[in-house]
């Protein structure tokens, strides 16, 4: 990831792309096991087990489970992995390297001296409220049954509907009702997508049957969420998996559930344990601060020492009238403000000048900051520049 972040990073891919090695003993055992296999189902006088459906010793198998009889090939097995330990190793060097050569380790280190505090973070979970979790699953329910009621009803559908099947929705809507059809499936069908239903909510708001659909769907997500949070709990708490290198970029991920995606409308099911605190912390201007000591810009590092506001810097050299008129406090509870904030993340996460100057709302915004404030202006001209080194050299910003 701190080689390239935005490329592929399997084991074999990068052997391929490093070394111009194209080995896939994987392919060879997968081959000699499903031949095994093969010769088995005719002919197995020594009742050898062998991973399928349903079988009491296999209990995760699946239609194509050939990797849980691997062991029927042994000597293929140990071609595979001693060929996948000698391409880490191999790749391990390459890597190491290349981040020393570009003053990356230290930065590889860092970042590795977080993995016991991800395991750490991952042991203990989040504490999850499991008696209010189960009552919130029996309301969801019950407004689930009673709004598909209510559709039924006025809809005066003889039949029994189940909004969560297309074939169902197809014909509440389209049957039915005789909406106008918005939207299409590839094969030509009348839609029952999410976006489609978003677009006849939005034009049919007057029907009651549709406003029961919306309504049961903003039920269902929330419900659907919740049993997955249940699900993925063990004693009270969920353990998310952590990932380091989850992401296309170098930020942190995690899955099974995503603790990034909560559903903000369910984050009072979660909280500290029963003598226990959650203490909130945020480092001001964090991404600002970053931009302003990397580059050394001496103004900018003196505005944070002082515990001034670099956004308010930028607003007052984009918005001094209204600044003036409404005074610093009154300022920072408009939307201009918000869109200050907005130019300038934009800007410092690579959009273009016109989208930066879009959401700024001022022509010739990034020209003026970059005048009355100048360091500023040099960030970006160096980021700019690293940039197309990185795109000339690694075809990759």
């Amino acid at each position: 990831h701190l080689v390239c972040s935005g490329d592929v990073h399997g084991l074999k891919e990068c052997a391929i792309k490093y070394h111009g090695i194209f080995n896939d003993p994987e392919r060879e055992v997968e081959k000699e096991v499903a031949s095994i296999r093969g010769q088995l189902s005719y002919n197995n006088p020594t009742n050898i087990a062998v991973a399928k459906v349903g079988h009491p010793h296999f209990p995760a198998a699946t239609k194509t489970s050939w990797k849980q009889d691997m062991w029927l090939a042994l000597d293929s097995c140990k071609k595979y992995g001693t060929n996948d330990v000698e391409l880490t190793i191999l790749l391990h060097k390459t890597y190491t390297s290349y981040l020393h050569q570009n003053n990356l380790y230290q930065q590889y280190l860092s970042r590795m001296r977080t993995l016991p505090i991800l395991y750490r973070m991952q042991t203990v979970g989040i504490n999850l409220y499991v008696g209010i979790v189960d009552r919130l699953i029996a309301e969801f329910e019950l407004q689930q049954y009673q709004l598909v009621e209510l559709i039924k009803a006025s809809s005066n559908c003889p039949y029994n509907i189940d909004p969560a099947k297309p074939d169902d929705l197809k014909l509440l809507l389209y049957h039915i009702l005789k909406l106008e059809v918005l939207g299409y499936t590839d094969g030509g069908q009348p839609s029952t997508d999410a976006g489609t239903l978003i677009k006849l909510e939005k034009k049919y708001d007057n029907i009651d049957t549709i406003r029961y659909l919306k309504g049961w769907r903003k039920v269902t997500k929330v419900l659907t969420d919740i049993k997955a949070y249940k699900l993925h709990m063990a004693s009270g708490r969920i353990h998310s998996t952590l990932n380091l290198t989850g992401t296309k970029w170098t930020r942190l991920s995690s899955s099974d559930p995503n603790q990034q995606n909560f559903n903000k409308k369910l984050d009072f099911i979660f909280g500290p344990p029963k003598g226990y605190y959650w203490l909130y912390m945020d480092v001001v201007n964090i991404e600002l601060r970053i931009w302003a000591y990397d580059v050394g810009a001496k103004s900018l590092i003196e505005s944070f020492e002082r515990g001034d506001s670099v956004h308010m810097i930028i607003a007052h050299a984009l918005y001094p009238e209204m600044i003036a008129k409404l005074g610093e406090a009154e300022f920072k509870e408009t939307k201009m403000y918000t869109r200050c904030k907005g130019g300038t993340f934009t800007r410092l996460n690579g959009g273009g000048i016109r989208k930066v100057e879009e959401t700024y709302g001022v022509p010739n915004s990034c020209a003026i900051i970059d005048e009355k404030c100048p360091e500023i202006g040099q960030y970006f001209r160096d980021l700019d520049a690293v940039c197309s080194n990185n795109v000339q050299h690694f075809n990759y910003p």
